[in-house]
């Protein structure tokens, strides 16, 4: 990634700030250390979390990976894509700018995170209404979408259907982009890029993990040769979620 200078945002749960602490902190401050929940446990689901629930996980993982780290993020991807208004709400109250949980136009139904909300959310970041974290109004925090054409922009995407369909998927979502003057967003995770350990798994990802590429040298040079396809791409300039926060508020005011 940094050979490329391709900065990121890295969602960490608080237990893997723990367990990663050194690794984390050695890449922090080129790419951004996010928040993606207290465990990641089947029950923690922003989707139908309480504002109390909700409160009580963001404040712990907050602390935590603030405690390991030394880093208080301010940047969330709930787990599995799970978010909502209470989450939200509660997002706010501890001091995070932006939610990257929401998914517009995906109809691929495997993410406990997927909503029928998603299927009119804006595509470009917006900062959600009041009680309706897939609209656009008042609130202060942004969401930013992770793109989607009915299956989302992701490493799993392009393992399944392969680098030649992916690089068509990107150069559909750059002319959106530039239309809209919009961003892209692509997401991916760092366990790909090892053999997989499906003991820790969920039901769900051993299950795709079937379909992906099985040599992980493979997966990662895939991986590569998209994010370099990516930024040949003229005015494509990649962000981590700090940097882009920090251009979209200057642009904005422009």
């Amino acid at each position: 990634m940094k050979g490329l200078n391709i900065p990121a945002t890295f969602f960490t749960t608080a237990e893997a700030a723990e367990r990663f602490a050194d690794g984390l902190k050695s890449v922090s401050g080129y790419h951004t250390i996010g928040c993606h929940g207290f465990d990641h446990s089947p029950d923690e689901n922003y989707r139908y979390f309480t504002f109390e629930q909700a409160d009580n996980n963001i404040k712990k993982a907050t602390e935590k990976i603030y405690r390991h780290l030394d880093i208080r993020p301010v940047h969330f991807r709930g787990p599995s894509m799970t978010t909502s208004a209470a989450a939200q709400e509660a997002l706010i109250k501890h001091g995070y700018l932006s939610d990257y949980s929401v998914c517009p136009g995906r109809i691929e139904f495997s993410s406990k995170g997927w909503e029928k909300g998603w299927l009119k959310a804006p595509s470009v970041p917006y900062h959600p209404a009041r009680g309706n974290p897939f609209s656009m109004g008042e609130l202060p925090l942004l969401t930013v979408p992770l793109n989607s054409l009915a299956i989302p922009f992701t490493s799993g995407s392009l393992y399944l259907f392969g680098l030649t369909l992916m690089k068509l998927f990107f150069r559909k979502l750059y002319r959106n982009a530039v239309r809209k003057k919009g961003v892209i967003v692509y997401l991916f995770h760092s366990y790909e890029f090892c053999d997989f350990n499906e003991d820790g798994n969920s039901g769900k990802q051993k299950f795709l993990h079937k379909f992906y590429r099985q040599d992980r040298g493979i997966r990662s040079e895939a991986h590569l040769k998209l994010l370099k396809y990516m930024i040949s791409f003229p005015g494509i300039k990649a962000m981590n979620g700090d940097q882009f926060f920090k251009w979209r508020s200057i642009s904005t005011r422009v």
